[in-house]
């Protein structure tokens, strides 16, 4: 399984956000800093993956790096709708200009 040897751990559905639970300090001088900005697209009638676990993980990563670090866009379709997607797409053009920002610098 391509996530088990991209992260380790099991293949239980909130593994990651038990990790990322328990890997956050309380002494940490600023929430977030290091931390790139991330944008998780996912398709709200996704058959494979529940949008759920996408919704899950952008709360509990907000909670722990802030709120401004995690851009979770839910749009109609199944599982791979952004397959479809190019930077021409206005949506998309203007979130992707957002975190490249953070990658130009």
């Amino acid at each position: 399984d391509m996530f088990l040897d991209l992260f380790g751990g099991r293949a239980d559905p909130i593994w990651l956000l038990n990790r990322l639970r328990s890997s956050a300090t309380t002494d940490a001088a600023e929430p977030g800093v290091g931390v790139p900005p991330q944008l998780v697209l996912h398709g709200e009638d996704d058959n494979i993956v529940p949008v759920e676990s996408s919704m899950a993980y952008a709360r509990v990563a907000r909670e722990f790096w802030g709120p401004d670090t995690v851009d979770l866009v839910i749009r109609p379709g199944d599982h791979g709708f952004d397959a479809e997607l190019s930077k021409d797409t206005q949506w998309l053009r203007e979130k992707l200009e957002k975190i490249s920002l953070y990658w130009t610098r």
